[in-house]
């Protein structure tokens, strides 16, 4: 049995917690996702649940498995090209920080001329962007309550937030 606990976003936990994403997903009607995660937890089996669930429901999804830590720049503008050319409407984020941060840096490419470098700071983006569910795998960041998104700049050879 899963609860919701609503803050300025909705969060849920426990048993089924996926499932009733997706049905709150699916009553929403948003089109097609992009799944913003690592290869590493798709061979897993990590993500079955969620690729069932949202087959069930005849949902379309688009995968992108290429996120790896610390996501940098060069990943972002790989993520927001799939996005575009699988022709998405929203963004699932599955996994740690790494795959959520990549997945917000894309959110804000979706409604903000890139990079997502350009928007390191505070109050720079104008745009809010896609829809985004984030579905978190590890404790700690709390990546998936916050809208920072930590960035490598290898330009500037720096993070960016």
């Amino acid at each position: 049995m899963s609860f919701m606990l609503a803050l300025p976003k909705i969060s849920l936990h426990g048993a089924g917690a996926i499932a009733d994403m997706v049905n709150l997903v699916a009553n929403k009607q948003w089109g097609k996702a992009l799944i913003v995660t690592d290869g590493q937890l798709v061979k897993l089996g990590l993500l079955d649940s969620l690729f069932s669930a949202l087959d069930e429901h005849q949902m379309s999804y688009h995968l992108f498995d290429e996120v790896f830590p610390n996501p940098t720049e060069e990943l972002v503008q790989k993520g927001f090209a799939a996005y575009q050319s699988a022709e998405c409407d929203y963004i699932i984020a599955f996994g740690g920080g790494s795959p959520i941060d990549t997945a917000k840096a894309v959110k804000i490419l979706t409604a903000n001329p890139g990079p997502s470098t350009a928007y390191s700071g505070v109050g720079k983006v104008k745009n809010a962007g896609v829809p985004l569910v984030a579905i978190n795998t590890t404790a700690g960041t709390a990546a998936e309550m916050t809208s920072n998104a930590v960035i490598i700049d290898s330009a500037r050879k720096g993070k960016e937030v």
